[in-house]
């Protein structure tokens, strides 16, 4: 819970810095209106995108421990990922002025990778589940349910 507050708090400051950057660029005066407008939408957008990020996880993680076939596709996928950012991070240390530019779109590519790697891990799943009769439902929420409670204690 305190991550997506702190993510809906860090969104709502970026929102008032693209409100405040609007008038700026266009040499208005600042529109209280526009800057409260994007302080909410940038806000609540990243308030959304940490919760579907640690939901993500959190079930990628609990299919990872019912299935050891998800283990292994998480496994070269975050070979895959961590070779793209070292490449990156090198081609950054390059050109230092579009470094900024390309964190930000690593950030972004991680977060639709974690999504995507968890829809295809998911789907994977059913299809075993399906093939082998057994609930995918039951056996997800089991897990997660166990680690929950090896966390409370």
């Amino acid at each position: 819970m305190l991550i997506i507050v702190a993510s809906t708090i860090l969104g709502a400051i970026f929102g008032v810095i693209i409100g405040f950057s609007g008038a700026a660029a266009n040499d208005e005066p600042v529109n209280p209106t526009f800057v409260l407008t994007c302080l909410g939408i940038v806000a609540v957008t990243f308030a959304i995108v940490a919760a579907m990020v640690l939901f993500s996880y959190r079930s990628l993680k609990a299919t990872c421990e019912a299935w050891t076939p998800a283990r292994v596709i998480v496994a070269i996928v975050g070979i895959i990922i961590a070779y793209r950012l070292f490449n990156n991070v090198r081609l950054s240390l390059f050109m230092g002025d579009t470094i900024q530019q390309i964190v930000i779109v690593n950030a972004m590519g991680l977060v639709f990778a974690l999504l995507f790697l968890n829809l295809g891990v998911r789907f994977l799943f059913i299809i075993y589940c399906m093939i082998t009769g057994r609930d995918e439902d039951k056996i997800i929420t089991r897990n997660i349910s166990a680690s929950h409670e090896k966390e409370r204690k």
